[in-house]
């Protein structure tokens, strides 16, 4: 039975983020890089979907595909501040085959509970507990972008690399 998880934040090939994310320990870029994949790999499987939200990767967009190619799983990336190359592939349909861009606010039903997935943590969305929307009632946001900085609300959470270290099961957020 296939699965879903979500992420964000995987910075593939930016050398600053090792300097502003003291948690990622590595010696190298290329250290980091083989690790998310390595990370990855053994948790998500190919028939699994996994949500990018956002800032995927930095440098060459050559890269990026290459990236892209070597994870298991269909790919749903919601874009990130960081990620003008990934839109621009995707807009001329420069993607792995499994990889696919989503809207940079995206609702997704996952059982009976609605997740608002974006790159960047916002205040109140649609659907969050106390404002009224008949259709997504209780919506649980998730987002990126702060790399664990961001203060947690019970309903909005940072899924970023550098808060659970790769993908994690959408499950996990599930009230």
């Amino acid at each position: 039975m296939s699965k879903i998880y979500v992420t964000s934040d995987l910075h593939f090939n930016h050398i600053n983020i090792l300097k502003y994310c003291p948690n990622r320990k590595y010696s190298s870029i290329e250290e980091m890089n083989e690790d998310i994949i390595k990370r990855w790999n053994s948790t998500v499987k190919d028939i699994d979907t996994v949500y990018i939200l956002g800032d995927v990767a930095m440098g060459p967009k050559e890269h990026h595909v290459t990236f892209l190619s070597q994870l298991k799983g269909n790919i749903k990336i919601i874009p990130g501040n960081h990620d003008k190359y990934i839109v621009k592939l995707a807009k001329n349909n420069g993607l792995p085959p499994r990889v696919e861009m989503l809207d940079p606010i995206y609702n997704l039903k996952h059982g009976h509970t609605y997740f608002i997935l974006c790159h960047f943590p916002m205040e109140e969305w649609e659907g969050m507990a106390g404002h009224s929307s008949d259709h997504i009632a209780g919506a649980i946001h998730l987002h990126g972008h702060t790399h664990g900085k961001s203060t947690r609300k019970k309903d909005r959470w940072d899924i970023g690399y550098d808060v659970f270290g790769g993908p994690i099961l959408i499950d996990a957020f599930v009230p």
